[in-house]
């Protein structure tokens, strides 16, 4: 469990640098850093959110709706069958140490944000 903290920390924490080279042009001041981390840090916490919550399976209706108007394969099927045969492989723990670093990151950015860019106001 605490690899997948780890990781997640890693990735939010190596995405912030890489938006601000993406949306910034690589302008590392610190309104930049205080704006990427706001931004990673909802990105992850509402992935972390749908994933905890199992709101992924609103997903698979879609999913059923789009291959059996396209594919032939499933034409004949019903919801439930489809449901049936694709299975439950979902893990609720997946999703808690993305929902937890991006609240932190969220947080993190917000707070400093307050704190430091007070000043110039």
């Amino acid at each position: 469990m605490w690899i997948r903290f780890l990781l997640a920390a890693v990735f939010g924490g190596g995405a912030v640098p890489l938006f601000i080279l993406i949306a910034f042009d690589g302008d590392f001041k610190l309104g930049n850093w205080l704006d990427a981390g706001f931004i990673v840090g909802l990105i992850l916490f509402s992935f972390g959110l749908i994933a905890t919550t199992n709101a992924g399976k609103l997903f698979r209706g879609f999913g059923f709706v789009v291959k059996k108007l396209l594919a032939g394969k499933y034409a004949h099927y019903s919801y439930y069958d489809y449901v049936m045969e694709k299975g439950d492989n979902h893990d609720k723990t997946t999703g808690i140490p993305i929902l937890v670093t991006g609240t932190v990151i969220l947080a993190t950015a917000t707070i400093l944000s307050y704190v430091f860019m007070n000043q110039y106001f």
